[in-house]
Parts: C-alpha cells; sequence; structure tokens
C-alpha cells in the first residue's frame, strides 16, 4: 500500500511539475518558468498591451489568470478573456504613466497549483515614427495632389492616429488610422483642389491615445483651367464690391479665347 501513495504523490508533483511552465503566445512567444522575469518589450503612455497566454490540456489546464493588485502602478487596469484555448490579457497603460519600467506580477491558477512570473514593460516616448514626402508639389484645378505618409510602430502595442488638415473639408476629410504592433505602413494623403493659385497648408498628425502629435507643412500650387478661371468669377461674387463686377467678367469671358 505504502508503494501506491508514493506513486501517487510522484504523479501529483509531475502535474505540478507540468503545470510550472506557462506558454505566451504575444507580444512575444515564449516558454515562461514560474517565478522567473520575462520582458514584453516597450509602448508608449495611453497604449494597450495584449498579453496571450496559453491554457495547457486536460488534467494540466489552468483556470484563472489575474494581475497581482499589488504590482499594478496607481492608474493602471487590465482586462481579461478566458477563451477555451488561452487567456487574453489587456493591459492598460495610462496616458499620464510616467517613462519607466513596470515589474507586473501575472498569476495563473489550476485546481492544483497556483503560480506567478513577473512580466517587465518599459514605458517609452515616440515608438511611433512618421515620416512624409513630396511636401511641395503643384497640380491642375480638380485634381488631386497626393502626399505620401510612411509609419513606423516600435511599440508591442496597438497605437491609433487622426489625421487633418487646415484645409477645408472639400479639400481634405479628417481621418482615423491604426498603426498595428511593429507594422510599418504607407498611406496616401489626397488633396482635391477647388480653386488655383498657391496654398500653404499643414498635415497634423495626433495620436488618440495620448497628447503626441506632429505638423507637417506642405505647399500646393495649383494651376488654372479655362473651366476654372470662367467659374472663379461665379465663386467669388459674394466676396466682391459691385463696381467690380464688370471688370471679372469681363476677365473671366476673355480667359476663353486665351
Amino acid at each position: 500500500m505504502f508503494k501506491y501513495w508514493v506513486l501517487f504523490l510522484f504523479c501529483l508533483i509531475l502535474a505540478a511539475s507540468t503545470l510550472a511552465t506557462v506558454e505566451m503566445v504575444e507580444p512575444k512567444p515564449s516558454n515562461v518558468l514560474a517565478n522567473t522575469t520575462i520582458t514584453l518589450g516597450s509602448a508608449q503612455p495611453g497604449e494597450s498591451v495584449k498579453l496571450v497566454l496559453t491554457r495547457g490540456l486536460g488534467r494540466n489546464k489552468w483556470q484563472d489568470v489575474r494581475i497581482d493588485a499589488l504590482s499594478l502602478p496607481s492608474g493602471w487596469t487590465y482586462e481579461k478573456q478566458i477563451q477555451d484555448q488561452s487567456f487574453i490579457v489587456w493591459i492598460k497603460v495610462p496616458s499620464t504613466a510616467n517613462l519607466d519600467s513596470y515589474n507586473l506580477k501575472v498569476i495563473v491558477s489550476s485546481e492544483l497549483l497556483t503560480e506567478s512570473f513577473n512580466a517587465l514593460l518599459l514605458v517609452k516616448d515616440d515608438l511611433l515614427t512618421v515620416s512624409m514626402t513630396d511636401l511641395l508639389q503643384s497640380t491642375q484645378v480638380g485634381e488631386s495632389g497626393t502626399f505620401k505618409v510612411s509609419f513606423q510602430n516600435n511599440s508591442i502595442a496597438a497605437h491609433n492616429l487622426k489625421i487633418s488638415s487646415d484645409l477645408p473639408s472639400q479639400w481634405f476629410a479628417e481621418q482615423t488610422l491604426e498603426i498595428l504592433p511593429g507594422e510599418f505602413k504607407q498611406i496616401e494623403l489626397s488633396v482635391t483642389t477647388r480653386s488655383y493659385g498657391t496654398r500653404d497648408f499643414s498635415f497634423t498628425l495626433e495620436s488618440t491615445l495620448n497628447n503626441s502629435k506632429k505638423v507637417f507643412p506642405a505647399t500646393l500650387t495649383i494651376h488654372p483651367t479655362l473651366k476654372s478661371k470662367f467659374s472663379a468669377v461665379f465663386y467669388g461674387f459674394p466676396f466682391l464690391s459691385l463696381s467690380l463686377l464688370p471688370y471679372y467678367l469681363i476677365d473671366g469671358f476673355l480667359s476663353l479665347v486665351q
């Protein structure tokens, strides 16, 4: 009888040792040993870091996950989803978080065992780099000026941006954009010209998660067409003195024969 008890205890110890390893899928695949520290990577204030852990199989399946409240800095929060094969934990970094390193204690538990490991998260600025090219352009009335924007997200979390300009809404409509973790993305911003002349303006790319933003001055030189010259006369009526009206009408009609 004694040897059966020994065998039973051995099986329990073996099961516990198997459980003592946690497999991380995101933000970086890794087998995490209990009571060790793993570096998750870097994120910016305001971002939400996604942590995905596998639950294991059968009797060795983890039942719950949580972050120790004592290790969670003031203002930080987290949410968890318990799925059939995995845990998903969203760690919310507040927009007011100090630029520093943070050690979060992650605890997993089953019917037989409770284990923990430390997740080291670095909070940094300027992990999202933005650049624009072709900021000086020339086009015709009614055609579009196209401005290329490149993004490189060096964070382990996604980032959301609002893209606006000081142009009228008929020229450029405000946009929103999400840049995924580690993603390099290129997009084109299209400006639809409505009148001729030189137009100085700016694009503003502003984070919706924190207070960071970048401003890019640009210039469009817009050449007239015969149609735009004639149309400009009528679009200008509300802003003209009546005494100047005959001269603008003459200029508009003469432009048709130039």
